[in-house]
């Protein structure tokens, strides 16, 4: 018996059209549903050569899209007559057969072996390619583009402001009939409720659309996540090419979170508040019902601070629970493993504690974050979910604020009286303050004044004089004459250092007509520093006698 062939395979676009034969055709169309008949040379054959039924497919060769290149996937014939094999084109709709494209037939027959066909299964007897040609003018797309749209996050916050903003590279007009929300088995295709043409042409085309929908049916909408289709026309009919579809049926999908939907979380460091921590490190995240995580990326939730210089993620999520047993049992599963915990703690204790369920996780930063300032905590929608399993919903995405006020570290700060702190005098006017360190970038004032005591008692309020060489200086008028002992305190934050920080706060004492007292003498902060009994700073070879050093009695003999 000579090889299988197709002799011939014949088309019926209508039932008022006659049949074409596709061997070397040229055709605009394939209508869905119109007959076919193929006709081979073992249609007559029987006995062990016969065939028991044919396929057929249909490809092009010239396809700019894989997804286009079937025209008409494998289909099963078997109800042969005397005109042949008949069939039809099987699709879901008309297909076009485009001008400069080559269309590949390919018929195999088979020998059925068992009660029902399987071409997995059953015997090929041949296979028989044919070829024809289209003869459609392509598709030609709009050369429009989308540029842009907002939310540019693809998030709807609330219900309230259901709005989408479409910036396109030229005029357009929206087929409002095709753009809304996509339909599927639970749900309906939703029109937006307005398609606004932002400055439109006379003709009502724009390159800018606002698409809405009003709050009413928008918190109608129970889904998390929905699928947006845009479809535009330019001033010629040509659609703006989009990533779904294909030339006449282009459109752009767009995938959209309704986070007004979701789980509602509460957020907290562990140390419960919000404001000037110690550190960042660990949040416990409660949702309104049994909390899970969901499919993100467990890194995706992380802290930053204001300047982008921080960023820091989230490495783990463990359960926080009421009971203290059941927490002890889940953390050592966590640290080591479900049979260690058996061994340690039984396998019912293990059980509970494996099983147990908590509207409590708590994440832990890769690192604690400890340098003082502002930072932001992002979990992104559907991070968790919230509910028993398979009925749960995802959590609506968050952001948080955090203040850390960082470690108190002193500001150490380097000065000089005049006359010396501890000094006994006989009269006081001015007392100057010489910051030594910022005597180049100067030394500011806060807030508060500085309080004169007479033997305790407080006798006046002033405010220090900046001197006008020396940035670094400061003068304080004492102006007191009278026998005591006399106090001058400068609160911390009344001076500042060139970088804005509180200097602490400064104590000088001094003595007219009776003595302070050596050990309570605050001297110069510079090391080494050598004074008189009388408050003279002196240096060099030093005349026998006694002096002040570091803050303490020194002899030179």
């Amino acid at each position: 018996m000579a090889g299988f062939a197709v002799l011939d395979m014949t088309y019926q676009a209508s039932a008022e059209a006659a049949p074409v034969s596709l061997k070397g055709a040229s055709l605009g169309v394939f209508v869905a549903d119109a007959p076919v008949v193929i006709t081979t040379n073992y249609d007559s054959v029987t006995g062990n050569d016969s065939i028991s039924y044919v396929t057929y497919d249909v490809f092009d060769l010239n396809a700019a899209e894989d997804d286009e290149a079937y025209v008409v996937t494998k289909t099963h014939i078997e109800n042969h007559t005397d005109a042949g094999w008949e069939g039809q084109v099987v699709g879901v709709g008309n297909t076009k057969l485009y001008l400069g494209h080559t269309y590949r037939v390919v018929v195999t027959g088979y020998q059925q072996i068992g009660k029902n066909f399987n071409p997995y299964r059953d015997i090929v007897v041949g296979t028989d390619t044919l070829y024809f040609t289209g003869s459609e003018p392509d598709y030609v797309y709009s050369d429009i583009t989308l540029d842009s749209f907002t939310p540019v996050d693809s998030t709807i916050s609330s219900a309230d402001n259901f709005k989408l903003t479409l910036n396109y590279s030229g005029l357009v007009k929206i087929k409002q009939d095709e753009t809304g929300i996509a339909g599927g088995q639970m749900r309906e295709f939703i029109p937006f409720t307005a398609y606004e043409a932002v400055e439109p042409d006379n003709e009502g085309y724009s390159n800018q659309w606002v698409l809405s929908i009003d709050p009413t049916t928008a918190a109608g909408i129970e889904d998390r996540f929905v699928t947006i289709n845009v479809v535009a026309e330019d001033q010629n009919g040509q659609r703006v090419r989009g990533n779904s579809g294909l030339r006449e049926n282009t459109l752009r999908a767009i995938e959209f979170t309704l986070d007004y939907n979701g789980a509602e979380l509460t957020v907290l460091p562990v140390q419960g508040v919000t404001e000037d921590l110690d550190s960042l490190y660990q949040f416990d995240v409660t949702a309104p019902d049994v909390i899970g995580l969901g499919s993100i990326d467990i890194a995706e939730a992380h802290v930053f601070d204001m300047l982008n210089t921080v960023d820091v993620p989230v490495v783990s999520a463990t359960y926080v629970y009421d009971d203290p047993e059941v927490q002890e049992i889940a953390d050592y599963i966590n640290n080591a493993s479900y049979e260690e915990a058996v061994a340690k703690y039984g396998q019912e204790a293990t059980d509970k504690a494996y099983f147990a369920t908590s509207n409590t996780m708590r994440l832990t930063l890769e690192e604690p974050i400890k340098a003082e300032g502002g930072y932001t905590l992002v979990i992104p929608a559907g991070y968790f979910t919230s509910g028993e399993q398979f009925d749960g919903v995802v959590s609506k995405s968050y952001e948080g604020f955090f203040t850390v006020k960082g470690e108190d570290v002193p500001v150490e700060v380097n000065y000089t009286t005049d006359p010396v702190n501890g000094s006994t005098v006989a009269s006081l006017g001015d007392v100057t303050i010489d910051f030594v360190d910022y005597e180049t970038d100067g030394v500011g004032t806060g807030s508060g004044m500085i309080t004169i005591k007479k033997n305790g008692e407080q006798i006046a309020r002033v405010d220090a004089l900046n001197d006008d060489v020396n940035w670094g200086k400061y003068t304080i008028p004492v102006n007191q004459t009278e026998k005591g002992i006399y106090t001058i305190e400068i609160p911390e934050g009344y001076f500042l250092d060139p970088e804005g920080n509180n200097i602490p706060a400064i104590t000088l004492e001094y003595g007219i007509g009776m003595a302070t007292g050596i050990n309570n003498a605050k001297t110069d902060a510079k090391a080494g520093a050598t004074y008189t009994l009388s408050g003279v700073r002196v240096s060099g070879k030093l005349p026998a006698g006694l002096y002040i050093k570091g803050g303490k009695k020194v002899v030179v003999k």
